[in-house]
C-alpha cells in the first residue's frame, strides 16, 4: 500500500540512517528559458544555445548549501533516483516520477512573507509524505517544486498518486505562525519509456506534463504524451 511515509536519509551520515540532511536554499522561481549567467561554458553563452530543463536544474543544485524542509536534499535525491532509473531499465520494471508545484506561491510569501513561506512548503512536503511509500523519493527541486520518484509504479497508479497528493494539500490548511494558510499544487507526472532514454529525459518528461497542468489553470494533474499538444493533457 501507499500508506507508509517516504522517508528523509542524510547522505553524510556514515551509517546512513535516517535524519535530517542539508538542503540548498530555494533557487530563483523556475521557468522555461528564464536561466542565465553562470556556470556555463564559454561555448554555451553563444547564441541560441539552451540547457535542457533538466540540465539547467543541475547546474543550479551545486551553487550554495543552505537550510532543509525535511526532504532529501537535490543532491542525494539525484543520486537516489539515477540508480533507481538504471535498475529499472536494467530489468524492465517500471518507475515513474511526478513533478509539483505551488501554486501562485509568490502571493504567499507576498502576504504573509518568507517565514511563512517555508512553513508552507514544510507542510505541502509532509502531506506529500503521507501519501508516498517508503521505497518512494521525495526531493525538494527548486523554489516552490517538488519531485518525486516511484519505483514499480504503473502509469494509472502514478495518477492516482499525484491526484491524492492534489486532494490532501487542497483540502487540509497548512497551519502558521499567521493562522491557517490554504494552497493548491499542479502535478505533472511521467513514466520511463523507450523516449526515457536517461533520468534528465524522464524528468523533462514530467516537466512538461507539469505545465500542461498550470496551463490548464492549476490545482490539476496532467500526464505525459509524446504524442500530445504541448499545453494540452
Amino acid at each position: 500500500g501507499r500508506e507508509h511515509a517516504a522517508g528523509a536519509l542524510n547522505p553524510d551520515s556514515p551509517t546512513g540512517k535516517p535524519g535530517r540532511s542539508p538542503e540548498l536554499p530555494p533557487l530563483r522561481k523556475r521557468g522555461r528559458g528564464r536561466h542565465r549567467g553562470g556556470g556555463l561554458e564559454p561555448e554555451q553563452r553563444r547564441p541560441g544555445f539552451r540547457l535542457s530543463t533538466p540540465a539547467r536544474r543541475r547546474r543550479q543544485l551545486a551553487l550554495v548549501p543552505g537550510p532543509l524542509t525535511g526532504l532529501h536534499n537535490r543532491r542525494h535525491f539525484f543520486d537516489l533516483a539515477e540508480y533507481e532509473f538504471r535498475r529499472a531499465q536494467r530489468f524492465g520494471h517500471p518507475l515513474s516520477v511526478i513533478m509539483l508545484d505551488i501554486d501562485h506561491f509568490k502571493q504567499v510569501n507576498d502576504a504573509y512573507g518568507h517565514i511563512v513561506g517555508d512553513q508552507v512548503l514544510r507542510g505541502v512536503a509532509e502531506r506529500c509524505r503521507e501519501i508516498l511509500r517508503d521505497i518512494d523519493l521525495l526531493g525538494r527541486y527548486g523554489g516552490e517544486e517538488f519531485t518525486a520518484l516511484l519505483p514499480e509504479t504503473r502509469p494509472a497508479d502514478a495518477r492516482q498518486v499525484a491526484e491524492r497528493m492534489r486532494q490532501i494539500v487542497a483540502r487540509t490548511a497548512i497551519e502558521t505562525e499567521s493562522g491557517p494558510v490554504t494552497v493548491t499544487i499542479c502535478l505533472g507526472h511521467a513514466i520511463m519509456d523507450e523516449g526515457s532514454h536517461d533520468l534528465d529525459a524522464l524528468l523533462d518528461h514530467a516537466d512538461q506534463a507539469l505545465y500542461q497542468a498550470k496551463n490548464a489553470g492549476r490545482n490539476r494533474v496532467s500526464s505525459w504524451n509524446s504524442n500530445a499538444d504541448p499545453g494540452k493533457d
